[in-house]
């Protein structure tokens, strides 16, 4: 059974813009630190790792296992 998927693309280094164009506003954020934030988006199953020095991270599971962070902020 799978349960989420990982995906980190071969490019890196996209601007929070292109996400917000394709993905929308995220729900709720989480500071990582002074290079990476998490969005998330839990109607979507998404939550997404924006690094501005390396790889960005999509992870997915099913919207009904989506599960917020306790720290997360939301909007």
């Amino acid at each position: 059974m799978l349960v989420g998927v990982t995906y980190i693309p071969g490019y890196s280094r996209l601007e929070e813009d292109f996400f917000r164009a394709r993905l929308g506003e995220p729900a709720a954020w989480q500071r990582v630190d002074e290079e990476r934030i998490r969005w998330f988006y839990p109607d979507k199953g998404l939550s997404l790792l924006i690094d501005a020095d390396g790889k960005d991270v999509f992870e997915y599971v099913l919207p009904r296992d989506f599960v917020l962070p306790a720290d997360a902020v939301s909007q």
